[in-house]
């Protein structure tokens, strides 16, 4: 389990994550690709799975958990930005080429999104307990308040994240299918730990790709959960 795992893990897993930004920095045009040898081992420490699979994190697991999620999504960043010179706000051109670029780099963009939607759901699922757990005065501790909120708005923002991704229809149906299962099977960790406006976002977010979903498949898993986060 992560919880058992020293920083000297994380820190592994923060430095393999930085080689492979380093890498598509260095070459924009040729960054690594999943299908290179050796770049899946990378990636598996990067992201590592004892982070991203396991039981609700504890309270101590949050900053580190979180650490991971911000450099994995740094990472996909940097796929997507590859060849745009990341100079503040893009350029119609440079858009056009990170639109590109998320479709050409699709195997490994999906896998940070896999990555970061389950630490998540982890963080959700162990900041729900929490709250259900804490005595009145740590709610108004302001660290308390404020590290809450952070996970909060991580989560809102990786789930919107992956609702845009399975809305766009550039992508092929079954990685937009496949991303949303893994969506709905953690749906009940977040619906516990997000609050009602959050939730209402999310799930107007959801219906309205399930409207101009083309595939009933797809449709259902994401109206099914609108449903859920509602509750």
């Amino acid at each position: 389990m992560f919880a058992q795992t020293n920083r000297l893990a994380s820190g592994v897993a923060v430095a393999a994550c930085g080689e492979l930004i380093g890498a598509v920095k260095t070459a924009p045009e040729a960054p690594p690709r999943l299908s290179d040898s050796n770049t899946d081992g990378l990636f598996n420490l990067a992201l590592p799975y004892a982070a991203a699979n396991g039981p609700p994190a504890k309270p101590e697991e949050f900053a580190q958990l979180a650490e991971l999620s911000a450099q994995a999504g740094a990472l996909a960043r940097a796929y997507i930005l590859s060849g745009t010179g990341e100079n503040g706000t893009l350029t119609p051109e440079q858009r056009q080429r990170a639109e590109h670029n998320f479709i050409a780099y699709l195997p490994e963009i999906v896998r940070v999104y896999d990555f970061r939607l389950q630490v998540a759901a982890r963080l959700a699922a162990g900041a729900a307990l929490f709250k259900a757990r804490m005595p009145n005065e740590a709610s108004d501790d302001p660290a308390v308040r404020a590290g809450l909120a952070a996970i909060e708005t991580e989560t809102r923002a990786i789930i919107a994240a992956v609702l845009s991704l399975v809305a766009d229809r550039n992508i092929d149906d079954q990685s937009r299918f496949d991303r949303m299962r893994l969506l709905s099977s953690d749906v009940d960790d977040f619906s516990a730990f997000l609050d009602t406006e959050p939730s209402q976002e999310l799930a107007d977010q959801a219906l309205a790709a399930a409207i101009a979903e083309h595939n009933p498949k797809i449709g259902q898993l994401l109206k099914n959960f609108a449903l859920a986060i509602l509750r």
